[in-house]
């Protein structure tokens, strides 16, 4: 089955045959450059002697009046050859004609066609690395798969003008091994280049989109803390407030699960609110569950191995089917009020990255659960004032700072013969028989 493969894999893949083709292009061109360059240098030194050799051995006569004989001083040019490992030794005379060879059977051949000899004769020095074939006087050197070829223009002045060219065919088996030693050398170097640059790339690439995945996470996390704690404020339920908390939680450490924990005398009372069996109650002693360690102790627990920790209920977490579990304190100005916990986290084991995002959210949920349970006892303390004024026979007025009425009782309305509302915001004074008298004295 086809997967398609993530955003790094194909990076890795791309970065790898494009390293790849730079490598092979540097590498082979370096090896060329390398190789011309050392085929130009020993042919510069072989032509060099060569030249003086030939011209001090041979009078410029053999060129005016050639013979088709060997020259004064052919057997100084063999000797040269077989030191220099010269296999061809010829000599062509300006016209491209070859006026002497070591191989008899070229003499009086005509290559003036050839674009080297014709080169030399211009005053160029050629060297470079030839395979033979089987045309022409090649056919006599197929028995070497390669060989260096030099073109050297003879002067005989340094100035003077240019009467001749020699051709040298050479096996120079020390050259070869150092131009092979050479691309070796280079091959290896561009490919330890080649696998530094890879190395780096793949580096810098897995840095950046850890560093990105990094970046989204915090920034999911960052929308689920804002989004959450935006709603504690909103909710006065406490049930729905405990719902937002805790799908909060499971939303800011991916987990599958999660809950709360209240103590009831020795039991932590557990609560799944977001869970497949959302609402299932759970009844444990506090000294046999992680969630009491964490009630008692006051610090956040961790267990990725819920069925094999000791410090879980174990047939619990077995019958829940629990793989992991964490639990942080809800704290309040140092009090610990109960315990917030996820479970079975989607991707991997619970982290202390986890910890910290849960322990910070926790403590924005402990506040807003104890406001809301302030905001519960506001209320039902002003239900049981307005209850207790409702039902009193005595007359209960409440007036402002200029002595207006703001609020009289059902039983003062009774009693000072008044319908509700006639009273509010009408003088005070107005309910003394004796009027503003009576109300100096009830004010002192």
């Amino acid at each position: 089955m086809y997967r398609r493969l993530s955003v790094p894999q194909r990076f890795a893949l791309l970065s790898f045959f494009c390293v790849l083709a730079i490598t092979v292009l540097v590498c082979a061109a370096s090896s060329a450059v390398l190789r011309r360059q050392l085929v130009v240098h020993d042919g510069a030194v072989i032509s060099d002697l060569a030249s003086r050799l030939f011209t001090s051995s041979v009078p410029p006569e053999f060129f005016a009046v050639p013979s088709g004989a060997p020259p004064a001083g052919a057997e100084r040019l063999r000797e040269f050859a077989r030191s220099e490992q010269v296999v061809r030794f010829m000599v062509y005379d300006a016209g491209g004609w070859v006026l002497w060879s070591d191989d008899a059977s070229l003499t009086g051949h005509h290559f003036g066609e050839n674009t080297k000899v014709a080169a030399a004769l211009r005053g160029e020095t050629i060297a470079e690395i030839d395979h033979p074939g089987a045309e022409g006087h090649h056919s006599t050197l197929r028995g070497f798969p390669r060989l260096e070829e030099v073109y050297v223009p003879v002067r005989y002045q340094s100035n003077g003008p240019i009467v001749g060219v020699i051709e040298l065919y050479r096996a120079p088996a020390t050259l070869f091994a150092v131009l092979d030693r050479g691309v070796v050398v280079v091959w290896v170097l561009g490919g330890i280049a080649g696998a530094v640059l890879y190395l780096t790339l793949v580096t810098v690439a897995w840095n950046c989109y850890r560093t990105q995945i990094r970046l989204e996470g915090e920034l999911y996390e960052a929308r689920v803390l804002y989004k959450t704690i935006g709603r504690f404020g909103e909710l006065t339920d406490c049930d729905a407030l405990l719902t937002a908390i805790v799908e909060g939680a499971v939303s800011l450490t991916r987990a599958a699960y999660g809950g709360t924990g209240f103590p009831d005398g020795d039991d932590m009372v557990m609560r799944r609110l977001v869970a497949r069996e959302q609402g299932a109650v759970v009844r444990l002693k506090k000294a046999e569950c992680l969630a009491g360690l964490t009630f008692t102790s006051g610090a956040p627990q961790i267990a990725n191995d819920a069925a094999q920790d000791s410090r879980v209920n174990r047939a619990s977490a077995r019958s829940l089917g629990v793989r992991n579990l964490a639990c942080v304190p809800l704290q309040h100005r140092g009090r610990v009020i109960g315990v917030l916990f996820v479970g079975n986290k989607e991707v991997g084991p619970f982290t202390e990255q986890d910890v910290v995002r849960l322990r910070a959210f926790a403590h924005h949920a402990a506040v807003a659960l104890e406001n809301a349970r302030l905001l519960r006892e506001t209320r039902n303390a002003k239900e049981y004032l307005e209850n207790l004024i409702a039902s009193s026979v005595d007359a209960i007025v409440t007036v402002d700072q200029l002595g207006r009425i703001t609020f009289v009782s059902k039983g003062g309305q009774r009693m000072f013969g008044y319908d509700d509302g006639e009273l509010i915001g009408r003088p005070v004074r107005a309910l003394w028989a004796c009027g503003s008298r009576d109300f100096r004295t009830f004010r002192t």
